[in-house]
């Protein structure tokens, strides 16, 4: 009578509670979907570097809480697409059983030089397929006195590796001014610190900006590591100069992943986009 009224007991809690309780039991079919996550396109204008990702879920048509529920990121893979030949070469390949894990990110690109984010921020060689860890965040809290904020992503300047690392200056932070404070990180891991300052600008190997300490326009040249303040003529000049030429292709950024990629080409004075031919799932997983 106790077995059968246990027996009672389970099947009222699963009348109850429906797929919830049966999830432990493995409610619905195991599923698997891969997608397209941030990508970059290189310089020859026809080779994206990408990140995809791999992630398997039960699928209820019972349940609606239970549907599509991931329970494991499966894995993630870096690699090149090239637009042209639709050939697609799988550079890096990293098994995922913990679903909790930090998704990998394409961030910035220069030459044959990515910077990448998985559980720390890398340097990812595309040739030779290696990457570099890199523990900015901690090399930051060591150079400044004061709170160390959080940085943005940081951009790749150059091939050599040098990077532009912004940080919030939240005690700053108005509604209409926003201050951050710019360091460049050298090759070899020295810091120079640029300043404080709401926008800055890039033209060729020069990065131009008003400084909010020294109230002076200023500006840094990557190639020969040296900073120094210019007039307000030649501050104006350079940002009247500072545009980006017409790219023939552009990748379009995702709000969400996507199956596929979704490629812009210009075509006289508009662009035609369209999927790309392969998806995720056609990756080698």
């Amino acid at each position: 009578m106790k077995i059968l009224g246990g027996l009672t007991l389970m099947l009222g809690v699963l009348l109850v509670q429906g797929c919830n309780a049966l999830s432990v039991l493995g409610c619905g079919e195991l599923k698997s979907r891969a997608t397209f996550g941030s990508h970059k396109l290189l310089a020859d204008q026809r080779t994206i570097l990408f990140a995809a990702e791999q992630e398997y879920f039960y699928s209820c048509e019972y349940c609606a809480e239970c549907t599509q529920r991931v329970i494991s990121k499966g894995s993630w893979a870096i690699g090149t697409y090239d637009i042209v030949s639709n050939q697609v070469n799988i550079l890096q390949h990293f098994q995922n059983r913990d679903r909790t894990r930090q998704a990998w990110r394409i961030v910035s690109l220069a030459g044959s030089r990515a910077l990448v984010q998985g559980d720390t921020y890398y340097f990812f060689d595309i040739p030779t397929r290696q990457l570099t860890p890199l523990p900015i965040e901690a090399e930051l809290a060591q150079l400044r006195t004061t709170e160390p904020y959080p940085p943005s992503d940081p951009q790749l300047l150059d091939e050599a590796g040098t990077l532009l690392v912004t940080l919030d200056v939240e005690e700053k932070r108005t509604l209409n001014t926003y201050e951050v404070e710019s360091w460049v990180r050298h090759s070899n891991g020295d810091y120079t610190r640029l300043g404080r300052h709401s926008d800055m600008r890039q033209q060729g190997d020069n990065i131009y900006w008003w400084d909010l300490e020294t109230r002076q326009p200023t500006v840094y040249s990557v190639k020969a590591q040296t900073l120094q303040t210019i007039s307000k003529q030649q501050y104006q000049t350079a940002l009247a100069n500072a545009t980006m030429p017409e790219p023939a292709v552009y990748i379009q950024p995702q709000a969400h992943p996507s199956a596929h990629l979704h490629i812009g080409r210009r075509q006289g004075n508009e662009w035609r986009y369209e999927l790309s031919s392969i998806t995720a799932e056609d990756l080698d997983w």
